[in-house]
């Protein structure tokens, strides 16, 4: 239940300069924020939104909510069938010349590596 709030001044009340003016003021901000310090709602919003901005599951989870699938599958644009041709042109835009890749492991130690890249980790279950 909202309080009650007081009316609107008029601009021409009070003995100071701009008083009348000062409250008016504050008696709209007191209506749009139904009398709840504007500072607290700011501290409030900024709260909320840095633990929105750090939170990527949950920024998913309101796209979801409030994004239909369907719709935005019928509106995306189709690009082909994979992103990986796309970014192989920019990342050939943004580097330099190939490089040899280094040599992994020690042979002239006696430590050489157990397989190439990436290794056989990638391919147990």
């Amino acid at each position: 239940m909202a309080p009650d709030l007081p009316p609107i001044p008029d601009l021409d009340t009070g003995t100071v300069p701009f008083e009348g003016f000062d409250r008016a003021l504050h008696a709209i901000l007191g209506r749009a924020t139904r009398a709840v310090s504007p500072t607290s709602l700011l501290l409030a919003y900024t709260d909320w939104m840095s633990h929105l901005l750090l939170s990527p599951a949950k920024q998913v989870h309101l796209v979801r909510k409030y994004v239909d699938p369907d719709a935005y599958l019928a509106h995306a644009a189709q690009r082909g069938s994979s992103w990986w041709p796309e970014w192989h042109r920019w990342l050939g835009s943004q580097s330099g010349e190939p490089v040899p890749a280094p040599v992994y492991g020690a042979p002239g130690s006696g430590y050489t590596p157990f397989a190439d890249a990436p290794g056989t980790y990638v391919l147990e279950k």
